[in-house]
């Protein structure tokens, strides 16, 4: 971990030293294709920093902090004796996290489609 954790650390502070050349180097020429490369890199930097929080997150231990939809489940199998409740609990959150995929799903295919957002219409679009 600790080999990924520095050649992660050494390619991030390469891309971002090529993305501030390339942001003066854009300002200067008056290029927009270097400004926008520059755009593309702080989003590849991005992804490197969070690889980098997943890195940390991982090696730290557990709190022993449980899922609150776990807990509340738990707290009804001992209330009640209801032993399916953690069951049930977990197809709740299954549905509502497919009704959200579904959702976003539905409005990422309509601008792909469409080429235009939800709340416009295509005819709007230059």
């Amino acid at each position: 971990m600790d080999a990924d954790r520095r050649y992660l650390t050494i390619a991030l502070l390469l891309i971002l030293g090529f993305m501030v050349f390339e942001v003066v180097a854009g300002i200067v020429a008056h290029s927009l294709a270097l400004l926008s490369d520059a755009g593309h890199m702080l989003t590849d930097a991005g992804a490197l920093v969070l690889s980098l929080v997943v890195i940390r997150l991982v090696q730290r231990p557990s709190g022993g902090r449980a899922f609150v939809g776990t807990l509340v489940a738990g707290i009804v199998i001992i209330v009640t004796g209801f032993d399916r409740a953690d069951a049930i609990a977990s197809l709740i959150v299954a549905g509502l996290m497919f009704r959200s995929g579904y959702a976003l799903q539905r409005k990422a295919v309509r601008v792909l489609l469409e080429s235009a957002p939800e709340s416009t219409a295509p005819q709007e679009v230059p």
